[in-house]
């Protein structure tokens, strides 16, 4: 585990450690890449200077061939306060999402809940799990990872997913079960109407203000 095994969640949580938190989130967010840097993400000539830019470095790495093809998932799923599965599933697009790699280990949390900072409890026991992968089946490493959890829609803009694409050099998804209401968004019935009548088919998107 790469958190220290004699915490206890139950401990009190000490400042100083909450503030080297901080300071850490807002020294790697400053670092996160925003724009569109791996072949596959690049479908179209676009007139966004800062797309722009990103085709262009694709273009002179020479990775124009590459497809997206293998897509990860991560998740903890706990089984009581102390106790969680931590679960890797990668799926394989060129092949109907078949399952190619699964690793699910129960571990034991060693780091309390703290609104905001999620990362520092999960991520290590997640970031474990791309790490074996990478060592054991390189091959199936994914091109892009969902993860259960907020990215850039975090109170501090780096969530989970953040925390995990940023340690893992890998695109990250965040997935959240709930809406996070931060930057002025509600969990209302207008905002869910409005989400409704702009997700009709395959491939519409809401963008979340």
């Amino acid at each position: 585990m790469s958190t220290d095994d004699n915490n206890n969640v139950n401990d009190p949580i000490d400042p100083n450690l909450v503030a080297k938190w901080r300071n850490e989130q807002n020294e790697n967010k400053k670092k996160l890449i925003l724009l569109d840097t791996e072949p596959w993400q690049i479908r179209r000539l676009v007139s966004n200077p800062q797309r722009a830019r990103s085709i262009r470095l694709i273009e002179t790495n020479g990775f124009q061939s590459e497809k997206l093809r293998y897509v990860a998932g991560l998740a903890l799923s706990y089984k009581d306060v102390e106790t969680a599965c931590a679960c890797l599933v990668v799926l394989d697009l060129a092949d109907g999402l078949r399952c190619v790699y699964k690793d699910c280990e129960m571990v034991k949390i060693n780091q309390p809940y703290l609104a905001g900072f999620l990362a520092y409890r999960e991520a290590p026991f997640l970031l474990e799990r791309l790490d074996r992968l990478k060592r054991l089946k390189p091959k199936y490493y994914p091109h892009c990872i969902f993860i259960d959890g907020n990215g850039l829609l975090h109170g501090n803009k780096f969530g989970l997913a953040c925390h995990v694409g940023y340690y893992s050099d890998t695109p990250t998804i965040g997935v959240s079960k709930q809406l996070f209401q931060v930057f002025g968004l509600e969990k209302n019935q207008e905002h869910k109407d409005r989400i409704k009548n702009e997700l009709k088919k395959a491939g519409d998107f809401f963008e979340l203000r």
